[in-house]
């Protein structure tokens, strides 16, 4: 006798969306931010293995099962040692989200400067899916070092590294 096991996640996985998330604006994405809306990757069934230093080709799967279509927070921040040393990095580093494979205008984009504990400057480029459409949706941030950078602490080869979001959502 074959016992036959339904997994729920499979059902909604090869139901195709309707529609693409709805984005909010830079303005939106940093009132989120304000207010303490969550981040994307806070929902992810497992956190990748992230190493101390990121090599080209890197690709980061995070599994993101959401029971509600609620806003979240989608983000890339960066850290170094000093002020100088973030703006010349960022001179050198090159974002692109994509939802379902559509890249993301850079006016969904809220571009914030902040500070880590340490006292370490950082960027976060952050935008708010508003309402997510029932089925599975591909989130990619593609984050491409045009060179060599580093840091303050450690140096980073040139490539490109992805980091992707399956979101499941109802």
């Amino acid at each position: 006798m074959a016992i036959v096991i339904h997994d729920v996640r499979l059902k909604q996985a090869s139901i195709k969306p309707a529609s693409p998330p709805s984005l909010g604006s830079a303005e939106e994405a940093s009132e989120a931010i304000d207010i303490g809306v969550f981040y994307l990757k806070e929902f992810s069934s497992e956190i990748p293995d992230l190493p101390d230093i990121n090599q080209p080709g890197d690709v980061y799967i995070y599994d993101v099962q959401l029971f509600d279509s609620m806003p979240l927070v989608w983000a890339y921040g960066w850290c170094t040692t000093t002020q100088e040393i973030l703006e010349e990095n960022f001179a050198h580093i090159q974002l692109e989200f994509m939802v379902n494979g559509t890249p993301v205008p850079s006016d969904n984009f809220a571009v914030m400067d902040y500070q880590r504990t340490d006292g370490s400057p950082c960027r976060e480029y952050a935008v708010l899916v508003k309402e997510w459409a029932p089925g599975q949706h591909q989130l990619e941030s593609h984050v491409t070092f045009k060179q060599a950078i580093h840091d303050g602490w450690d140096l980073y080869p040139g490539g490109t590294h992805i980091y992707k979001y399956i979101v499941t959502a109802p």
